[in-house]
């Protein structure tokens, strides 16, 4: 597991041979957004799809919405899929108010 002394949010990674499952715990906003994205490609290295599991994540700021679309365009690009899955509630409501809920494949359960 990977955490940020700076804030409380936590990264855990998690592969098998096409898949890598994300689970993301704490906050999620402009101090973290890019080291969580660091963070994921690191881990992607070779061709695996991607699924972000947000059941622990308290907060989603516009720099964290930021992070996903370019997960989401990252994994376009080299032709892999992009879920993201439980996500709470307060998330996912700003995630539907930025109308990105389905372009991203936002999955309220896993």
């Amino acid at each position: 597991m990977e955490r940020d002394p700076r804030t409380h949010l936590a990264v855990e990674a998690t592969t098998d041979s096409n898949e890598l499952l994300v689970t993301v715990s704490g906050e999620l906003d402009m101090a973290v957004a890019d080291d969580l994205f660091n963070i994921v490609v690191k881990h992607l290295a070779g061709e695996r799809n991607l699924i972000l599991d947000f059941d622990r994540v308290t907060f989603c700021g516009s720099s964290g919405i930021r992070t996903l679309v370019h997960l989401y365009d990252h994994q376009r690009d080299a032709g892999r899929t992009f879920r993201v899955i439980n996500t709470t509630d307060a998330v996912r409501r700003v995630i539907e108010m930025t109308g990105l809920a389905n372009y991203l494949g936002i999955d309220r359960e896993g």
